[in-house]
């Protein structure tokens, strides 16, 4: 898959993905804090393509990147908490605040590995919401 193909692949991913999910909550007490983390998989991809394609959609998204950790079969990308506007459902659940956090990781994929071609990498990403309501 070319370079350009995996920046759509994420910049897709991410308009899906952040909009839908939600903090849900059927009786909450005041002040309690809901979380809610969803995990999709992305695709496979280079360790060097996985960070600047991942850094310049995060950016673009108006996400902060908290920090890295590379190793040799593992790579992931912590943003800041990002406050966003509420959706439908947690206005009625009475929820005043909600932000959402992402989490990219990649493993090492075995299967696709070969001295000839670069390590590839499956891809994830973790979206956690939080939500307060008091």
């Amino acid at each position: 898959m070319l370079l350009s193909d995996k920046v759509k692949l994420l910049a897709g991913a991410f308009f899906i993905f952040i909009l839908i999910p939600s903090c849900f909550s059927g009786s909450v007490a005041s002040g309690e804090l809901n979380k809610n983390a969803y995990r999709y998989y992305l695709g496979k991809v280079t360790s060097f393509g996985f960070q600047e394609i991942a850094q310049r959609i995060l950016l673009k998204h108006g996400y902060v990147i908290d920090q890295y950790d590379n190793r040799a079969t593992y790579l992931a990308i912590d943003t800041h908490w990002k406050i966003r506007p509420l959706t439908t459902t947690e206005v009625k659940n009475k929820f005043h605040e909600s932000k959402t956090q992402l989490l990219l990781t990649a493993t090492i994929d075995r299967g696709a590995t070969s001295k000839f071609t670069a390590d590839l990498f499956s891809c994830y990403m973790d979206v956690r919401n939080l939500c307060f309501n008091g």
